[in-house]
């Protein structure tokens, strides 16, 4: 949203735009610390809406958007203590979100293909 074209901007962003977005002249970042994310509930069998803190990764890069041209300052509305309770980085999303949702999402985009679990090969190499 832009308050005043000509003297400042005010952009309110979600968690997508930390990585897909870059926006000149950015000075002052106000981080809240959090994010909305979706979990899995095994007591209900439902996925869930969850606020959670960012993790450490996320607000680095948070702290990353001001200052991208110029000199910036992040205010962070959180103790130092509470960023060390922080996780490092993300759970990724196919461990916090069951199979099925993931498969639904596939059959969506590709409406005309017959998609089936198991059909998809891929390699993970493990540490």
């Amino acid at each position: 949203m832009i308050v005043d074209f000509l003297a400042r901007f005010l952009i309110a962003f979600s968690s997508d735009s930390q990585t897909s977005i870059t926006i000149d002249d950015v000075i002052y970042v106000i981080d809240a610390g959090k994010v909305k994310e979706t979990q899995y509930d095994p007591e209900t069998g439902l996925s869930r809406l969850v606020e959670t803190w960012v993790t450490r990764a996320a607000a680095r890069q948070r702290r990353g958007r001001a200052g991208r041209t110029q000199p910036g300052v992040c205010y962070k509305l959180y103790t130092k203590k509470q960023e060390g309770k922080m996780a490092r980085f993300p759970v990724p999303e196919i461990l916090r979100v069951p199979l099925e949702s993931i498969s639904l999402s596939v059959k969506v985009m590709r409406e005309g293909e017959d998609v089936k679990v198991g059909t998809y090969s891929c390699s993970i190499e493990r540490s």
